[in-house]
């Protein structure tokens, strides 16, 4: 009896995985690399306000404001909102730069936490169009011109970029993630709205922009929500293109992979009832399932699925031998392709993520010092 059990569970799960996976993998190969149909006029130039919390970023401060003054936006149009609590020489630098530079300000934090300093610099902000950007994001010179071109089309509420990485990068594991997370934004962009977006460099209407509770992890997974919930779309635009470090280390990498994960989760938890809601148009049925498939029922199938193999290897023991085999194979590969490495640590971070969702607030997350010279040393031309 408990053999037939086991049978039909099997048989259940794996063809749930199948199914979903198939639709993901047909949606993402047909639509991932479409562009959105929207009407985008260059020549749109409103007011703009970039948002940038700082915290004793000493070391990278002065190479991001070199990268500020270089982008290509009217600054009679232009405010640059540094919101600052550092106990280095942070404010100092920005001060520096201020004498020169007018539309560059400075606030010291009032408040403690990451989502305080995002909400005073968008309540300060006088532009039509804010930008929230972290300081370690380094946009091409034509990013700001050509991400608030998509706000010209009064359905779009929200706008993002994607990731750049040099030549030498372009192999890397970080690199093959980020291409594959894109493909996924763009088919639910296509659709409708992108639920992730690129956290260092987001555009948004600023009437559109909610007050962050401190316990958000994903500022910008909540900003998308309240955009899509107001009847906006939350694109992503290819042409905004932006450098941050790539973590090559593995435990910084694993670190950062799971507390988004768990930010995002924990964000499409919040709003549970937004899957297969029609009431959100395809973005209800499209990408909160999607999201929710990838994010969250997937590692759970995944995990009982391989119990359930495994309690089915004590009936059939050719079963428990060629998944043993297959387990080992993956694990093996990992260390030699990028590929499996990729699924591998995917399926961990969503995992780690549904355990971590429930716990921690926002922290101000460093890189590591090294990753930070990286940085640095191909910052690209603005």
């Amino acid at each position: 009896m408990l053999y037939l059990i086991i049978r039909s569970l099997l048989i259940i799960v794996n063809l749930v995985l199948f199914f979903s996976f198939f639709v993901i993998f047909f949606l993402v190969n047909k639509y991932g690399t479409r562009s959105v149909f929207i009407k985008k006029d260059p020549k749109y130039l409103p007011d703009v306000s970039i948002v940038i919390p700082t915290r004793n970023e000493e070391m990278i401060i002065e190479e991001r404001l070199k990268n500020i003054l270089k982008l290509d936006y009217p600054t009679n149009l232009l405010e640059v909102i540094f919101v600052d609590a550092s106990n280095d020489r942070t404010p100092e630098i920005i001060k520096e730069y201020k004498l020169n530079y007018p539309y560059l300000k400075l606030l010291k934090q009032e408040r403690d936490g990451f989502n305080n300093a995002l909400n005073q610099g968008y309540s300060s902000a006088k532009g039509e169009i804010i930008i929230k950007s972290d300081c370690d994001a380094f946009p091409l010179h034509d990013s700001v011109r050509n991400i608030v071109g998509n706000f010209s089309d009064q359905r779009i509420g929200a706008a993002s970029g994607v990731y750049y990485f040099n030549s030498q990068k372009n192999s890397g594991i970080e690199s093959l993630f980020r291409d594959v997370q894109t493909k996924v934004k763009m088919t639910e962009a296509f659709f409708h709205s992108s639920l992730i977006s690129h956290g260092g460099f987001g555009a948004y209407r600023k009437e559109l922009i909610p007050k962050l509770p401190q316990e958000i992890t994903a500022d910008d997974i909540e900003l998308v929500i309240n955009v899509v919930k107001k009847g906006y779309r939350a694109i992503i635009d290819p042409s905004v293109k932006v450098r941050n470090p790539s973590p090559e280390d593995f435990s910084e990498r694993r670190k950062q992979l799971d507390r988004r994960a768990a930010g995002v989760i924990r964000v499409i938890l919040k709003n549970f009832r937004m899957i297969f809601n029609p009431r959100f148009g395809k973005f209800g049925l499209i990408t909160m399932p999607m999201e929710f498939f990838i994010l969250i029922a997937a590692p759970i199938l995944l995990l009982i699925d391989l119990i359930l193999l495994f309690l089915f290897g004590f009936y059939q023991p050719i079963v428990g031998v060629s998944l043993a085999v297959l387990i080992g194979f993956v694990i093996i590969s990992s260390f030699f392709s990028n590929f499996s490495r990729m699924l591998v640590d995917t399926f961990i971070s969503c995992f780690r993520g549904l355990f971590m969702s429930f716990t921690g607030k926002k922290t101000w997350e460093k890189e590591k010092e090294e990753n930070r010279q990286e940085l640095l040393g191909s910052v690209p031309e603005a």
